[in-house]
Formats: structure tokens, C-alpha cells, sequence
């Protein structure tokens, strides 16, 4: 907002001067984490991966191509993260979609298996730290 008004941009609608910023890394993790938060995050990751992939990935391989010299750019890939929320069949997504389909209306059983499922998954995934199930459900 500062930079809008340095500009003589009062208004944010139909100016010429006006400069829009995207936090593109704004994941939250707060003390109890939603099902909304959860798809918010996501959202967040899948387009800072897109940010990454056009941004630096993209210039990378046509300096390569164009043989120029640079220096490489350190950044965070968060493949890995967008692939435990939505890669097929283990991830998180999934995972929650097998679980909805199943018949029966036992909400308690289904939500233990999905966390059992999610649990037996994270084991082979270093992003997600996996603590022992309660065997007291509330």
C-alpha cells in the first residue's frame, strides 16, 4: 500500500500506477489445522511450484540450452510436499478420496483408517512425521 501511495495511487481499481504482490509462499500451520486450511496450503504450494517451474526451472534449462553462463539459484523445490497431499494412490488427497467412497456410515471407523492410512504412508515419506495412533478416538 505504501508503494501505491509513493506512486500517487490512492485508489487500487483501474490505476496504471498500482503494483499487486503475490505471496505465493504463504503456508500457516496453526494449532488446530482445518480441512479449508489444508486446501488453502495446498493451493499455496501448487502455485509456488508453478512460480518455481516457470520462473527458475524454465531459465535454467534455456541458459543450459543457449549454453550461457549463470550462476545456480538456490531454492526450495516443494515437489515433495504437493506429492503427499496429492500424488496417486498415497497421497493425502487420495487417500481421503478412498476413504469417502467406501460404503457404511461409521464416521468414527472411517476417520481411524484414514489416519491409519495416512500414518502406514508417511512412514515411507520423510515430510511427514508420523506419531504412534491413539487407540482413544473422541
Amino acid at each position: 500500500m505504501q508503494v501505491n501511495e509513493k506512486n500517487g495511487s490512492g485508489a487500487l481499481v483501474d490505476n496504471p500506477t498500482f503494483i499487486g504482490l503475490l505471496d505465493v509462499f504463504g503456508f500457516e500451520s496453526f494449532a488446530i489445522n482445518t480441512f479449508e486450511q489444508l486446501c488453502i496450503n495446498f493451493a499455496n504450494e501448487k502455485l509456488q511450484q508453478f512460480f518455481l517451474k516457470f520462473v527458475f526451472k524454465a531459465e535454467e534449462d534455456l541458459y543450459s540450452t543457449e549454453c550461457v553462463a549463470w550462476t545456480r539459484i538456490e531454492y526450495q523445490d516443494n515437489q515433495g510436499c504437493i506429492d503427499l497431499i496429492e500424488k496417486s494412490p498415497t497421497g493425502i488427497m487420495r487417500i481421503l478420496d478412498e476413504q469417502c467412497k467406501k460404503p457404511g456410515s461409521d464416521a468414527e471407523k472411517k476417520d481411524k483408517s484414514f489416519c491409519t492410512e495416512v500414518a502406514d504412508q508417511g512412514t515411507h515419506n520423510a515430510r511427514l512425521p508420523v506419531c504412534a495412533l491413539s487407540t482413544q478416538w473422541h
